[in-house]
């Protein structure tokens, strides 16, 4: 039961992050994250998705796809959000130990992420 309060506390606590994070921004005229490119990588992680049975694996694009995403937020959101991109706490995964399936994870969960935040927008 405590793991579980601790796992809902964690998730609810991102939004927040996010809504203060878009307040101290507009009081100090930081760059607020943009929707455009939220989508836009969105739409890449798809790309990349749909190419997860290609032989061999894209895992270059997918390493520079993740390089761009954690740059963009440590430019303009700060590392609590570059270190949400890649923390997928209390999300279920299907699947084996292949490089396939690790790949998929590595992309559904940073999607999931990425619609996260746009929601917060």
């Amino acid at each position: 039961m405590e793991t579980l309060l601790t796992v809902a506390a964690i998730i609810g606590v991102i939004p927040a992050i996010w809504f203060i994070w878009n307040k101290i921004a507009t009081v100090f005229g930081l760059p607020p994250v943009s929707e455009k490119n939220l989508s836009a990588f969105i739409v890449e992680g798809q790309e990349l998705h749909a190419r997860a049975n290609e032989g061999p694996l894209p895992v270059e694009d997918h390493n520079a796809w993740v390089t761009r995403m954690v740059t963009y937020f440590r430019n303009h959101e700060g590392r609590g959000y570059e270190a949400c991109l890649s923390d997928f706490s209390g999300m279920t995964f299907y699947g084996d130990a292949s490089d396939r399936s690790k790949y998929l994870k590595s992309i559904d969960g940073r999607l999931r992420r990425l619609h996260e935040f746009l929601s917060e927008l």
